[in-house]
């Protein structure tokens, strides 16, 4: 985590691993969040040794929205993860109600 971030971006990003374990862990979720962010269960403390240690790999500008969230899976869904549950809510929501409402 880069400590000189502005406490929002440490917020959105710490929300991810929440809303990772509340959305997707245990889910329906889990399959097509493995296909896109790869799988999860990769040792943590090893991927992030080696991403201390090696740094990102060198086309990740091509394949992550950071050069962090190429360290492990965890951590690829936790930059844009939150966004992607905010987008997700406000697309939805129009058409939930679009759907519930009748014509006149």
């Amino acid at each position: 985590m880069n400590i000189t971030a502005p406490s929002w971006d440490i917020f959105r990003h710490e929300s991810g691993h929440y809303y990772w374990n509340r959305l997707i862990r245990d889910t329906e979720w889990l399959g097509p969040c493995r296909e896109l962010f790869d799988d999860e269960t990769l040792d943590y403390s090893q991927a992030l040794e080696r991403h201390y240690q090696a740094g990102p790999p060198a086309d990740w500008q091509e394949r992550f929205v950071s050069a962090y969230a190429a360290s492990h899976p965890w951590e690829d869904w936790a930059e844009p993860g939150p966004i992607i549950c905010i987008l997700w809510i406000r697309w939805k929501r129009p058409i939930i109600s679009a759907s519930r409402s009748t014509p006149e």
